[in-house]
């Protein structure tokens, strides 16, 4: 059985915020299993590192 590399290309890249987080939209092209093709637009957000703290008081019973 043989695989078909699937391609995808990047048509238009916007720009849609750069202020606190950093939003951008593509326009895409990808293969379609069926041997076709289809455009879509896809939004990406990006936050940035992060760090989360869980504090946890353990009771102590004598």
């Amino acid at each position: 059985m043989s695989h078909k590399t699937m391609k995808y290309k990047i048509l238009h890249k916007d720009v849609l915020s750069n202020q606190f987080f950093k939003l951008d939209a593509y326009d895409l092209e990808h293969d379609t299993f069926d041997g076709g093709s289809l455009q879509i637009r896809r939004e990406h957000l990006e936050r940035g590192n992060a760090v989360a703290v869980l504090l946890y008081l353990q009771k102590i019973c004598c």
